[in-house]
């Protein structure tokens, strides 16, 4: 029988979740509020974790997300902009 509770097996502290969703963030303060909304709505009724990941942005992108942040959404901020496959592969980590 396969164990599907990975996590579990992983660090017995995480609460299992049905879905990870990992979003790579450059430059985008305007957005933030529009796609926390949305993205919530979508996941409504389910089991998630929101990892938002700030790849090095210059404007107010970080403030925006730490004003917003939930119990289910973390956030993962970059020093510099390392490009979105190395900013995505920093969220997928946080899972």
């Amino acid at each position: 029988m396969e164990d599907t509770n990975w996590q579990s097996r992983r660090n017995p502290e995480i609460i299992p979740v049905q879905i990870s969703v990992v979003i790579a963030l450059f430059n985008e303060a305007d957005n933030i509020e529009p796609l926390l909304t949305r993205t919530r709505e979508a996941l409504q009724g389910m089991d998630y974790e929101l990892i938002l990941v700030d790849d090095g942005s210059t404007d107010a992108t970080v403030r925006n997300i730490r004003e917003r942040l939930d119990e289910r959404t973390k956030l993962v901020v970059l020093r510099k902009n390392y490009g979105q496959s190395t900013a995505m592969a920093a969220g997928i980590d946080h899972c």
